[in-house]
C-alpha cells in the first residue's frame, strides 16, 4: 500500500470525526481573540503598532505560542487512541493492513495535521493584518527570510508535540488517560523530573532546558530567529539595569527537537509492535 494510499484512508477517517472540527473551532477562537486584541489596540492605541504585513509575520506566528501544538497533540490523541478504544486498530489489521502500515498511517497524521493547523493560524492571522497593510509596505518581500526559519521552526515544533502525542496514545491507548498524561507531562511532570534527576545526577541540572517540552515550546520564541527583536531585548533590559538576556541558539533546538522527534516516533511503534491489538 502506498503512501498516497494510506493518507487518504487518514484523511477519510479524520475528517469525519467531530473531535477534528470541535478541536479546530477552539483553536481558532482562541487565536482569533489573540489577533483581534493587537488588530484593535493598533486601531485605538498609537504606541501600538498596528498589525500589518510583511512586518506582522513574528507576531502572527509567535503570538500563540504553544498553543497550535498543544492543540495539535490532543487532535492526534483523540484520533490515535480511540483506534484502540474501538478496536478499529484491530480491524484495519484484519482487512489487510500491516501493523507498519498502520502505524505509517499515523505517522503520516501527525505532520498533515501540523500543517493543517499552522495553516488556519496563518491564514487568520493575514486576514487581520491585510486591511492595515499599504502598498507602501510591499515594496519589499513579502515574506523574509528570518520568517520562514521561524515559520519552519513553529511547524517542526508541532510536529514535535504531535509525534509525543503519538507516543503517549499508542502507550495509553485510551483518550481520557492519554490526554491526562499529556497535560500533566507537559505543565508539570517535565520539571518534576528534571528536579528529581538534578539531585542524584547534578549535571542533568545544566541540560535540563533539552527536555522534549521545553525545546518544543521554546522553538515558537520569536526573538530567537530575528535579530531586531533580540536587540530590542537586550536594549530594554539595559536600561532597567539588567543583565542582557540570552538567547539559544535556533540550530541546537532544531537539531534537539528532530532528534526528540524521531525518538517519539520509533518509541511509539515498539510500544505499538510489541502489544496485543
Amino acid at each position: 500500500m502506498t503512501a498516497l494510499t494510506l493518507a487518504r484512508n487518514e484523511w477519510i477517517k479524520t475528517t469525519r470525526r467531530p473531535a477534528l472540527w470541535v478541536t479546530l473551532l477552539c483553536l481558532l477562537a482562541i487565536v482569533g481573540i489573540v489577533f483581534f486584541q493587537r488588530y484593535s489596540s493598533g486601531l485605538s492605541n498609537d504606541d501600538v503598532t498596528p498589525l500589518r504585513l510583511p512586518d506582522g509575520w513574528a507576531f502572527i506566528l509567535g503570538e500563540p505560542g504553544p498553543m497550535p501544538a498543544i492543540f495539535g497533540a490532543i487532535v492526534v490523541i483523540l484520533l490515535v487512541a480511540s483506534e484502540f478504544s474501538w478496536r478499529t486498530a484491530r480491524q484495519n489489521v484484519i482487512d489487510g493492513l500491516s501493523r507498519e502500515q498502520f502505524y505509517a498511517g499515523k505517522v503520516l497524521l501527525v505532520p498533515g495535521m501540523s500543517l493543517a493547523l499552522l495553516g488556519l493560524v496563518v491564514a487568520l492571522g493575514v486576514a487581520f493584518a491585510l486591511p492595515g497593510t499599504g502598498l507602501s509596505d510591499l515594496t519589499g518581500p513579502l515574506v523574509g527570510l528570518d520568517d520562514l526559519a521561524f515559520a519552519g521552526a513553529v511547524l517542526l515544533s508541532m510536529v514535535g508535540m504531535g509525534a509525543m502525542a503519538l507516543f503517549i496514545a499508542s502507550v495509553v491507548r485510551s483518550s481520557g488517560p492519554a490526554m491526562a498524561l499529556f497535560f500533566f507531562y507537559i505543565a508539570f511532570g517535565e520539571q518534576l523530573l528534571a528536579a528529581l534527576a538534578a539531585r542524584f545526577i547534578p549535571a542533568v541540572a545544566a541540560v535540563a532546558h533539552y527536555a522534549p517540552g521545553q525545546v518544543f515550546m521554546n522553538m515558537a520564541e520569536a526573538r530567537i530567529y530575528y535579530p531586531s527583536l533580540q536587540e530590542a531585548a537586550v536594549a530594554r533590559a539595559l536600561e532597567r539595569g539588567a543583565a542582557a538576556p540570552v538567547f539559544p541558539s535556533a540550530t541546537v533546538l532544531v537539531g534537539v527537537a528532530l532528534g526528540w522527534t524521531a525518538f517519539f516516533l520509533l518509541a511509539g511503534f515498539l510500544a505499538f509492535r510489541r502489544r496485543d491489538l
